[in-house]
């Protein structure tokens, strides 16, 4: 089915489509005479249809000279010329049919004639004289003013970019951007970065970036245990001294308190009478040897107040004569006056002694002792 109308201002048939006429409504513009109507109201099917007539407006604007078939700008639609009978049954018609049909051919014989010459001439005319489509929806004639703002705006953009191409700021260094990179699809670029990666020079570098990297972290991590490497490993600690020599660290005993627990302790007065002697026996539980702690003992008295707390260093005791080797007196005393040791050798006993007096004749009744790394 294929639909036209005419317009009701200059009388010119086109071709509409039953699409453009549901969005629009039925509401169209004349490509010809810019004449807005409503398409429905002339609606026809040119393959079966008569066009509707002309309205007298239409009419007296045919007659204009400017709108003749000669003048190239009449647009009309081809129509098909009826086909004739090919058995007349005139006579087998009543008298109403033929009241019917006298009225039909009075109101034909009002419209114009068939102009298929005329068609075919106007057709012919227009294409020469105009190239473009003429459409209900669009005016045929492109405005010149977007033309020439569209003309404008190419010949700024051509000029900045000639501008920004020669601008030495370009040649320092400063961000560019690349059509080509843009262009590219993402899957060709991340195909390309992937062989960059694969170049045997980009490999060397990556391996040799790692393996300083693990050196670094070798070195940290040996300088952040460095006391117990050197506790399991002595023969690493000449390395380590020398490598903590510029950096101004130390290594030291390994330190660790619930290793090391107290066997006993007693305290007494002492022989002479002028103060107290502490006795305790100190044992290594851990597989390493560990730094001697320190002793914090307080002193109560009868009440259970304290009345002296002290805080005694490793180097405050001596060790005891329970440690001594040899069953001579002079043997004994010679190992009371000893040093305890810097540390305590793993699964050792070490017995210490402390003598030690109070002021102002304080009377002890009772003690406790803890130990505790300063």
């Amino acid at each position: 089915m294929s639909l036209a109308t005419r317009c009701t201002a200059c009388g010119t048939i086109f071709r509409v489509v039953q699409d453009q006429l549901k969005v629009s409504e039925g509401w169209v513009r004349c490509g010809r005479c810019s004449e807005v109507f409503n398409a429905l109201d002339g609606l026809f099917d040119l393959g079966r249809e008569s066009p509707p007539r002309l309205t007298p407006a239409a009419a007296a604007r045919i007659g204009d000279p400017r709108l003749q078939p000669g003048a190239g700008e009449f647009v009309a639609s081809r129509i098909p010329p009826p086909a004739e009978e090919a058995v007349d049954d005139t006579a087998a018609q009543t008298p109403r049919q033929a009241a019917q049909e006298d009225e039909f051919v009075s109101s034909v014989a009002h419209e114009p004639p068939p102009i298929d010459a005329l068609f075919e001439a106007a057709i012919d005319a227009r294409r020469g004289s105009h190239d473009d489509f003429v459409d209900a929806r669009f005016p045929s004639e492109f405005p010149t003013e977007v033309a020439d703002d569209a003309n404008a705006a190419h010949a700024a953009a051509a000029a900045r970019f000639e501008a920004e191409a020669f601008d030495p700021r370009h040649d320092e260094g400063a961000p560019t951007i690349h059509a080509a990179d843009e262009l590219t699809p993402a899957f060709v670029r991340e195909a390309d970065r992937a062989a960059r990666w694969q170049r045997p020079g980009v490999q060397v570098a990556l391996a040799g970036g790692v393996l300083l990297l693990l050196l670094g972290l070798v070195l940290q991590l040996g300088l952040h245990f460095r006391d117990p490497i050197v506790a399991r490993w002595p023969q690493a600690g000449p390395a380590l001294v020398a490598l903590c020599e510029p950096l101004g660290c130390s290594i030291e005993p390994l330190r660790r308190i619930q290793s090391v627990v107290v066997d006993g302790s007693a305290l007494n007065r002492a022989a002479d009478g002028s103060g107290y002697r502490l006795e305790i026996s100190l044992r290594n539980r851990d597989e390493l040897p560990v730094a001697l702690p320190a002793v914090d003992l307080q002193l109560t008295d009868s009440s259970g107040a304290t009345v002296v707390r002290r805080v005694l260093p490793p180097e405050s005791f001596r060790v005891s004569l329970a440690d001594a080797a040899g069953d001579g007196a002079a043997a004994r005393r010679s190992a009371a006056r000893a040093l305890p040791p810097a540390v305590l050798e793993p699964g050792r006993e070490l017995p210490l002694e402390l003598v030690f007096s109070t002021s102002n004749g304080i009377r002890v009744a009772g003690y406790s002792i803890e130990l505790f790394y300063p």
